[in-house]
């Protein structure tokens, strides 16, 4: 998880959720570089980490969500679409014998 955090750029993310992350790396890289940190610890500090990474915020940006849009748009469903209408198909014919 660290590698992944390590690779992220500050200016892509809303300043708050970055400076929120940011605070608790100090105690993150205390405790991997404590060879004798008890489980207690390495949990505390997992869970707050987690917590960081997953209240991180992308800035707004348009361009990004067009590039979204368009790769919605481009996804070809037609086979997932068909495979759900023939399973719907299948199981009101299963249940309307009834």
């Amino acid at each position: 998880m660290m590698d992944q955090i390590g690779k992220l750029t500050a200016s892509e993310y809303i300043e708050s959720t970055w400076n929120a992350l940011q605070a608790v790396l100090p105690s993150v890289n205390g405790v991997l570089g404590n060879e004798n940190a008890m489980q207690e610890e390495v949990d505390e500090v997992y869970t707050e980490l987690v917590k960081a990474f997953v209240n991180l915020r992308l800035k707004p940006d348009k361009d990004l969500l067009q590039d979204l849009i368009n790769k919605a748009r481009s996804r070809n469903c037609s086979s997932r679409i068909n495979k759900s209408i023939i399973w719907i198909r299948d199981k009101t014919r299963k249940y309307s014998r009834y």
